[in-house]
């Protein structure tokens, strides 16, 4: 038994793939393998030199660093002093030296530990004696004006800068509390210009208690806002006390502020404040460090050799100590870890030798590369894109290789495309003409049976009487127009697609075409019955068309509207004039058509599928026939349709212009 076609087709086409596969697509893929092989391999090279070129930078980068902090030590080394101001001057000449200190006897000691004590009011002297009774008077005894009278004559008999301002910041007091705050503001305004060199023995300056009175007695906020901003710039590091007193000034004097540049500047030293605040809370941590770096200093077989830079914070300062090791005194250098590496980086000229950026990491888990001796406690980190940035490809024209692998995987991968295009659509297309040629069998075969049944029966004079001869005489007539119709639709679509379907134009009428398609549908429909209504304009003008094969386009639509009506028995034919066309529709009540399925009905072969309209015969061409013939006449078939709510099909000609 021979197998159906469209199986014999799915052989022959898996044949085909097979082939396609063995002689083109196994080569792609081999050379796919082997192309990623090679750039797999490309990468890890340039990995590998990628990694060494870092460890190499990154050495070169701690060597530089390691020298700018050596110079840094020696440049110290050179001007070392006791006294505070050779500190300060090393501060101001390396701006990425944030805190500079010394170690005494194995302890850290603050910068402002190191001012000079003053007993501002001390019995052992006049002014000393006078002040305390000043103090009794004022607080004790409530007599200000007394208090005041010995301020007085403290102030002359004082015998250091200090206790001197410390009387008159007394009598500043006494004569605001005596409500004289004209003289007050005069003197705070004196002491106001006083250096900030000179403190009380807190390690504050004078100067901030009298900033801080006139900051609530006086409206001029731009003399205090200055002195400050010169006092945060050129006393180096001050006293906590001294650091929050400031702030809270800032606070008195924003109330205070009547316009937006006052405020900016407020806002702008406060910023300064807390910044000097969170550093100092850093650098009161480094006691601790000065701790741990003497200890294991001690336990160095070679502490002549122990001099190293360490990390020290979350945004690493890079911290050593110098100085006579067996001396009493070394001294504390705090880098700013970021700043200086920067700084270093670009004045060596690296900035263009590597991509990317640079950073100082810390922590256990940091992952980064080490610099090198004398760093401990960090790492450096490479930030970049790729490794393409550090290291080149070994392979020559790398992007040849690639552009070569996405055209022969894009030839390929078309080629597939149009395989499979072409295998799908001529299965589908021997599917629709092995569906076809069934269709066609059964439809020659269902009037050849009827036309036989009732000739064999008239022959035979099974009815005697006349009126039941004639109706098997119309019938075999139906059935042989029928059968003539289905032979002209399969000769029809044979010279449609060889190309020779040729066409007779004669001026006609189209109401006398669609009266002969009613007339020829009368009788089938009849008996199975339907309802046909007619509706068609009068003076409608004549056009150039094919009488024939109109007909035929009307017969195959009425002939489709019986087939596809369902349980509706009403069919609408309609001949009407629309601005420069004339239309023919034939309009039913029955099944529709889905949206889907309309863009495929006037294919060839083509039946909407489902198992209702199976069970209906047809050969799938009529529709075709009907969009060649409107065509031909220059017009178009248009169709109108919902499920369950029937259909419309439209034939639109063109009128000749009047």
């Amino acid at each position: 038994m021979n197998s159906p076609p469209s199986r014999r087709l799915k052989r022959n086409y898996r044949k085909q793939f097979l082939i396609f596969g063995i002689s083109v697509l196994l080569p792609a893929l081999v050379l796919l393998f082997f192309t990623l092989r090679i750039n797999r391999q490309d990468n890890e090279l340039r990995k590998r030199r990628a990694e060494e070129i870092r460890q190499q930078k990154a050495e070169e980068i701690g060597r530089r660093l390691a020298d700018r902090l050596e110079k840094t030590k020696q440049d110290f080394l050179r001007e070392l002093s006791a006294e505070s101001c050779i500190i300060r001057k090393v501060l101001f000449m390396h701006s990425d030296l944030v805190f500079l200190g010394r170690i005494q006897k194995g302890q850290l000691q603050m910068p402002w530990d190191s001012a000079k004590k003053q007993e501002l009011s001390s019995k052992d002297s006049r002014s000393g004696e006078l002040i305390l009774q000043a103090q009794k008077a004022e607080f004790s005894m409530n007599n200000l004006r007394r208090a005041l009278n010995l301020l007085n004559q403290a102030l002359p008999l004082a015998t250091s800068a200090s206790q001197k301002s410390f009387i008159r910041l007394q009598m500043g007091r006494i004569m605001v509390k005596s409500g004289d705050e004209e003289k007050a503001l005069r003197l705070y305004k004196d002491i106001l210009d006083l250096p900030g060199e000179l403190t009380d023995e807190y390690g504050i300056p004078f100067l901030l208690y009298a900033a801080d009175r006139l900051s609530v007695l006086s409206g001029e906020i731009e003399p205090v806002l200055d002195r400050l901003e010169i006092l945060m710039r050129d006393n180096g590091w001050l006293p906590p006390a001294a650091l929050y007193l400031i702030r809270d000034i800032t606070v008195q004097l924003e109330v205070n502020a009547q316009s937006s540049l006052p405020s900016d500047k407020i806002n702008k030293l406060r910023q300064s404040v807390e910044n000097e605040l969170v550093n100092l809370e850093r650098i009161l941590t480094l006691k601790a460090f000065v701790t741990g770096w003497m200890s294991r200093r001690n336990s160095s077989p070679r502490a002549n050799e122990f001099s190293t830079w360490e990390a020290h914070g979350n945004i690493p300062w890079l911290v050593g100590v110098c100085g006579d090791l067996e001396g009493e005194v070394q001294y504390l250098l705090s880098f700013h870890g970021p700043e200086i590496l920067n700084s270093v980086i670009e004045k060596s000229g690296l900035t263009e030798t590597f991509p990317g950026s640079c950073l100082i990491v810390t922590g256990p888990d940091a992952e980064g590369i080490l610099p090198g001796r004398p760093f401990q406690g960090f790492r450096l980190r490479f930030e970049e894109t790729g490794i393409s940035a550090w290291s080149r490809s070994s392979l020559t024209f790398p992007i040849l290789y690639w552009s070569i692998l996405i055209l022969v995987v894009g030839f390929t991968g078309f080629g597939m495309f149009l395989l499979w295009r072409d295998v799908r659509r001529e299965l589908a297309l021997a599917d629709m003409r092995s569906h076809f040629a069934a269709s066609v069998s059964h439809e020659l075969k269902t009037p050849l049976t009827a036309i036989r049944m009732f000739a064999e029966a008239l022959t035979m004079g099974v009815q005697k009487q006349p009126e039941a001869q004639q109706e098997y005489l119309r019938t075999i007539i139906s059935e042989s127009e029928r059968l003539s119709r289905l032979l002209n639709n399969v000769l029809d679509f044979s010279k449609i697609e060889q190309g020779t379907r040729t066409y007779r134009f004669e001026l006609i009428s189209l109401e006398d075409v669609i009266q002969a398609a009613a007339k020829t549908m009368a009788f089938p429909m009849g008996q199975k019955g339907f309802c046909l209504q007619i509706e068609a304009d009068k003076g409608l003008p004549q056009i150039q068309a094919d009488k024939d094969a109109l007909e035929q386009a009307v017969l195959n639509l009425l002939h489709n509207a019986v087939k596809y009506s369902g349980k509706n028995r009403e069919i609408l034919l309609k001949l009407y004039r629309k601005e420069n066309t004339i239309c023919i529709d034939v309009i039913d009540f029955g099944i529709g058509i889905s949206d889907e399925n309309k863009t495929h009905i006037f294919g060839k072969f083509f039946r909407v599928p489902g198992s209702e309209n199976q069970r209906i015969p047809g050969t799938g061409l009529g529709l075709t026939i009907v969009s060649h013939i409107a065509e031909a006449h220059g017009g178009r078939v248009e169709v109108l349709s919902r499920p369950g709510e029937g259909s419309t099909f439209s034939i639109i000609l063109p009128l000749e212009e009047e």
